[in-house]
């Protein structure tokens, strides 16, 4: 006699092994897959699989004196296809929100910077580039993974004024960060509206000269705008010092 086991529910590619019983003067058995009958393997454990969704039934059969045969059958349910979205850049101190599809259910993971792990559109405020990674649960218990990385550019920083006077401190005006925004504009005006300075690929090098010759002491005025669709143009006023 032979006892193949109970039927089973599992995740399509999930590996299972079906242990077969025999009672009775056995000399040998084999398991089977349907249809066809195409043989797994003659020990009384095989190890199945599914890649794909589908129902598939087995067959341990005992041999002896009398052969007796007994069918289990195992569903595989569907594997959601988890999607966390396109990677994202962010400036630092903004907020994206992420969009994730394919489950019932979301789980996100490092908890850092999101409002709620527990749905599929958090709000991400990370303070350094981060990958995120969602879980996504189907209806039927079946689990899926996929990342997005949220990559965040350091603000620009600058001071307010510069000393050019050759003692090799604060001689030239340095935005710091200023490379990471490839689109940036830097312009230089004075009190009255003149353009001054005007660069597309800002070095750190502005000394307070115009047209080779330097600026007389006094305040000027900056724009930056740095053209990312992100973030305003930066204005005010910077400081000649001598």
């Amino acid at each position: 006699m032979a006892f193949a086991g109970n039927d089973t529910i599992v995740c399509a590619g999930t590996f299972v092994t079906l242990n077969g019983s025999t009672l009775g003067n056995v000399t040998g058995v084999e398991w089977f897959q349907l249809p066809g009958m195409t043989s797994l393997g003659v020990s009384n454990s095989v190890v199945v699989s599914s890649a794909t969704a589908q129902d598939i039934c087995y067959v341990f059969e005992a041999f002896g004196v009398c052969n007796g045969f007994d069918t289990v059958c195992v569903t595989y349910n569907p594997q959601p296809i988890a999607n966390a979205g396109i990677d994202i850049t962010i400036i630092e101190g903004h907020s994206t929100q992420l969009n994730a599809t394919g489950g019932g259910t979301y789980i996100w993971s490092p908890s850092t910077g999101l409002n709620d792990t527990t749905i599929s559109n958090p709000i991400a405020t990370p303070l350094v580039t981060t990958t995120y990674y969602v879980t996504v649960t189907s209806d039927e218990g079946c689990t899926s993974i996929d990342s997005i990385i949220v990559t965040v550019i350091p603000t620009i920083h600058f001071p307010d004024g510069i000393t050019p006077n050759g003692d090799g401190k604060n001689d030239t005006w340095v935005i710091d960060y200023i490379n990471e925004y490839p689109n940036h504009v830097v312009e230089i005006y004075n009190r009255w509206g003149e353009l001054l300075y005007r660069s597309t690929n800002y070095q750190n090098d502005w000394d307070g000269t115009y047209n080779g010759e330097n600026l007389p002491v006094g305040t000027y005025y900056y724009v930056i705008e740095l053209n990312d669709d992100k973030t305003k143009p930066f204005t005010g006023p910077i400081t000649v010092l001598r």
